[in-house]
């Protein structure tokens, strides 16, 4: 099994954390978004060649009509498997507000 990370990043006063594992962001990574006032979402996000993967997959065991679809909910979808790009994109969502349709809020965990 490979070693995860969170990598994090502070921007205006929200903390936005990736769990990364040795394949970096090529798999569906784990995602935590935390404002100033402490409110915290959680979803995913992955890449398109994630998604990919994960739909051949299904076509092998049969999941989700022989991979005929993919969902899920509070997913993320980035074009390219690069952190700062993952970065820029929760912190568009935070400022649009979207984050709040996008991703789950949770409990704090304080």
């Amino acid at each position: 099994m490979a070693e995860c990370l969170w990598r994090a990043c502070e921007r205006d006063g929200w903390r936005f954390r990736l769990l990364v594992s040795g394949s970096g962001l090529e798999q569906l990574t784990d995602v935590e978004l935390r404002s100033p006032d402490g409110r915290r979402w959680v979803g995913t996000v992955g890449t398109l060649n994630a998604v990919e993967e994960i739909m051949s997959r299904y076509r092998e065991t049969g999941e989700c009509l022989a991979g005929t679809y993919f969902w899920a909910s509070g997913f993320l979808i980035l074009r390219d498997a690069d952190e700062g790009a993952a970065f820029d994109a929760l912190e568009e969502l935070v400022r649009s507000g979207e984050h709040e349709a996008c991703f789950e809020e949770v409990e704090s965990a304080d």
